[in-house]
């Protein structure tokens, strides 16, 4: 039984221990052998006593049993804490014949004692362990019981000023584990007749030792219940998270992006509007508000940086969750008129991106309910949280998306330059060379050959400039017309020969087995073969032969290009049609091989390479007849 504290002058007096039978307590057999020198009257007077003392015992002994198990059997199978405290709040209002009761647990985690239920209140009661009557018997386990609540410093009065309940007696019992722990107190208030008395104590007692078991059991099935609805919790965050990422991948935009989370964020916490602020330079905020009735009441407005509730959230890179915006000194209320809003409740989190350790703000969202609306929650904030976090995402990857489409177009530009550069060295040598001719010529006639043939090159430059820009923006556009490859031949071998000038070590050998004609686009032809003849001459050095070679290959006319060179590195091999692949050349773009299998795929023609180490390459290109 726990020790009870007893206040001096509670008025309680000296407590009565009940008469026990004869045959167990020697001390009232002897003390009732002196019954045969009394007279007989006082004899029968006694015993009448010792009968109503043992009737007593008997039917407090019963009354406690009963309430011991009218307790018992109300806590049975109550696994629900809140039920269950309520019903054990009712059972000792019954069991000790007072006004009210309370009961208060112990939290270790936050040094505190709290009651989730009181008659009279339903009011959440929290204390520091040691404050008030109930702190001070969880800190020292030992019951309390006082007639007159008021007269004692240990009571506080603050609590009956927060309910409007007047306190005068009150017995206080610790309940404890099987280890001994204090785990709540259970509270008698206000006994109906009189102070609360030893029997009273005992009762109460007895009665928190069933609290303590349903209590542990309650307790921990509340635990079961938290885990259960914070894993149901996640299960719907990862639903919505699931939901979200199909209607941002099927989003082709910003702006499609925007609306997608909008009226998710809408929807899912019940808000009558929804707002996404998205930073707009070094001073701006682009703020969008959706009611959700059409899109002809959205809203769009362009304010400074730091402006209202949005704008804090985005400066201060943390979420706000105010009862009624209105009365908000960080609500731009003029803002909030323009774009038609009335907000009472207003929720909002920032848009944050992490990478590297840093934040990257792309602006915030929130969602507003109307005035006399219930306000967001904890939940709704995780839960927005998420679906800002989302959007943040899909803004980078968008960001990244633009970002490598620029970059992609400038590498586009700088292929176009590169092979402007790269193609316009044949055409202009021959011009520079057929220019210098003119300069010496005394004959009219050669002179104006000399002319056409630079006037022809000058044509050549303007197809070729052209060409690029269609090879650059991946069109395929070929002039198909009839050649006569006899002539188309003369004019490749001038070409060559032009080529190899200035190094006598390297020859040229030309053979024409095909004399026939064939629909191609013979200015992109022979700038294929002007390709591969300067790569071949490159190769080779100051030494070796260059071979071009006209044949008919079944139904394609075949055109090879071959020389006596070291022949292809390893490195090269596999890679020699991609852009930018190039190796041993100190100017070399590596765009000339993927623009010579550009214009034979554009011939629907095919390419052939034929390599042997130390001597050399030969290139095939096969076009149809």
């Amino acid at each position: 039984m726990t020790r009870t504290e007893q206040p001096a002058g509670n008025g309680n007096g000296p407590r009565n221990e009940p008469r026990t039978d004869p045959s167990i307590n020697p001390n009232l057999t002897a003390s009732t052998s002196s019954t045969d020198r009394l007279p007989a009257g006082d004899v029968q007077l006694m015993l009448e006593e010792e009968n109503r003392a043992l009737e007593e015992a008997y039917r407090v002994s019963k009354r406690r049993l009963e309430a011991m198990r009218d307790v018992a059997r109300a806590m049975a199978g109550r696994l629900d804490l809140d039920e269950l405290l309520r019903t054990i709040i009712g059972k000792v209002g019954e069991l000790c014949d007072c006004e009210r009761a309370s009961l208060f647990l112990v939290d270790d985690v936050r040094g505190e004692i709290w009651s989730r239920v009181s008659e009279g209140t339903e009011q959440t009661i929290r204390l520091p362990i040691g404050r008030g009557v109930a702190g001070s018997v969880a800190k020292s386990g030992i019951a309390l019981n006082l007639s007159d609540a008021y007269q004692d410093p240990r009571f506080d009065a603050s609590v009956d000023e927060r309910t409007g309940y007047r306190t005068n007696s009150l017995l206080a019992v610790p309940i404890l584990s099987p280890e001994g722990k204090t785990t709540g107190i259970v509270e008698a208030l206000n006994k109906r007749v009189g102070p609360f008395g030893v029997e009273d104590e005992r009762l109460l007692e007895a009665v928190a030792g069933e609290i303590s078991v349903a209590l542990k059991n309650a307790l921990l099935f509340d635990e079961v219940k938290k885990s259960r609805a914070a894993l149901e919790r996640r299960v719907q965050e990862l639903d919505l998270l699931v939901d979200v990422e199909r209607a941002l991948a099927g989003a082709e935009s910003v702006d499609a992006l925007v609306a997608v989370v909008m009226e998710r964020a809408r929807s899912l916490l019940a808000a009558d509007a929804s707002l996404v602020g998205l930073v707009e330079g070094a001073s701006s905020i682009a703020v969008r508000a959706s009611f959700g009735d059409g899109a002809d009441r959205d809203r769009l407005r362009l304010v400074p940086l730091g402006t209202g509730l949005i704008g804090h959230a985005i400066a201060a890179e943390e979420s706000a969750r105010v009862a009624d915006a209105a009365s908000d000194p960080r609500h731009a209320a003029a803002i909030a008129g323009e774009l038609g809003l009335k907000p009472g409740p207003f929720l909002v989190v920032p848009l944050l991106f992490l990478q590297g350790g840093s934040a990257r703000a792309y602006g915030a969202v929130a969602v507003l309910r109307s005035q006399g609306r219930e306000p967001f929650s904890a939940d709704d904030e995780r839960i927005l949280a998420l679906l800002g976090g989302r959007l943040a995402a899909a803004l980078e990857e968008a960001r990244r998306r633009e970002k490598s489409k620029n970059e992609a177009q400038l590498e586009r530009l700088g292929t176009m330059l590169a092979g402007i550069v790269h193609d316009l060295k044949t055409p202009m040598t021959v011009i520079s060379g057929y220019v210098q001719l003119m300069a010496v010529e005394d004959d009219a006639k050669e002179r104006q050959t000399n002319a056409d043939t630079v006037l022809k090159n000058c044509d050549q430059m303007t197809s070729m400039i052209k060409e690029l820009l269609q090879f650059v923006r991946g069109e395929s556009s070929i002039l198909i017309r009839k050649v006569f490859l006899q002539q188309f031949a003369l004019e490749v071998e001038d070409m060559l020969r032009r080529l190899v000038a200035g190094k006598p070590g390297i020859t040229l050998e030309v053979k024409l087995g095909y004399r026939g004609a064939l629909r191609m686009d013979d200015l992109k032809m022979k700038r294929a073969l002007a390709n591969l003849a300067k790569n071949a001459i490159e190769a080779m050095g100051e030494r070796g032969k260059l071979s071009f070679a006209v044949e008919q290959v079944g139904d394609q006319v075949e055109f090879a290009v071959a020389d006596t060179g070291p022949g292809l590195p390893p490195e090269m091999e596999g890679r020699l049609f991609e852009q930018f692949a190039t190796h041993g050349k100190k100017e070399g773009t590596g765009l000339g091989l993927a623009l010579v299998k550009k214009i034979v795929d554009d011939h629907r023609g095919e390419v052939r390479v034929e390599s042997k180490r130390g001597e050399g390459v030969t290139f095939r290109l096969r076009v149809p007849l």
